[in-house]
């Protein structure tokens, strides 16, 4: 499956659930996704500025691969770090809808206060497993508290963690497919982890990617 027909499922969603108040932004879609990197930083969905409302599809696909850039000097703030941990990565959202406020998105997918996806949630973390498979990454860092809380409980499944404790990651299925994955918070903003947790954590992804660096 490549990253058209991800779209068009991404598209599908929201024409069904169309006349919701959580579906009158346009989506976010995909294009030229990178394939096998390095590290792939997963987020729980993009943002939103009102500048984005008058932006057609193909102007908003631009735009948001704009932003992450190819200089971490000339990225927006959010991606800047990553390119601490290397150059070669990939980003994507586990949702996609566009809204700043994470408690709203919360209300959008979640059924009451606990984390239990409504259908509109779920067929959007359908997509997930879809979109791993044309990435196959390397290494996976969730770098998002609600992200990583709702990946432990829908894809428990495809968790392991028995070798925690000797490599200080678990691993992520993908069919045949091992992949360290690391479960973090926020890695920019007031959130963000400070520096040592932050060092730490750059050695172990090189640690997982078999790689010596100065972190």
């Amino acid at each position: 499956m490549n990253g058209k027909k991800i779209n068009k499922k991404i598209k599908s969603i929201w024409k069904e659930f169309r006349g919701e108040k959580f579906t009158e932004r346009k989506p976010l879609l995909f294009k030229d996704l990178k394939k096998n990197p390095d590290i792939l930083f997963v987020g729980i969905n993009p943002g939103y500025s009102e500048e984005l409302s008058a932006l057609n599809e193909k102007e908003l696909i631009r735009h948001d691969r704009n932003i992450q850039a190819e200089k971490k000097e000339e990225a927006y703030p959010y991606f800047r770090p990553f390119y601490d941990f290397t150059n070669n990565w990939e980003h994507i959202d586990l949702l996609f809808i566009r809204e700043t406020n994470q408690n709203k998105v919360k209300k959008m997918v979640c059924c009451g206060k606990k984390i239990e996806l409504n259908e509109f949630g779920i067929k959007q973390l359908d997509l997930f497993s879809d979109l791993l498979k044309i990435i196959k990454p390397k290494i996976i860092i969730i770098n998002n508290a609600l992200a990583s809380t709702i990946i432990k409980k829908e894809f428990n499944k495809n968790l392991y963690s028995e070798d925690f404790k000797e490599k200080g990651f678990d691993y992520f299925y993908l069919g045949k497919l091992k992949i360290p994955i690391f479960f973090t918070g926020m890695l920019s903003g007031q959130r963000a982890l400070d520096r040592g947790s932050k060092r730490r954590l750059i050695w172990q992804a090189n640690k997982a990617l078999g790689r010596n660096r100065k972190c």
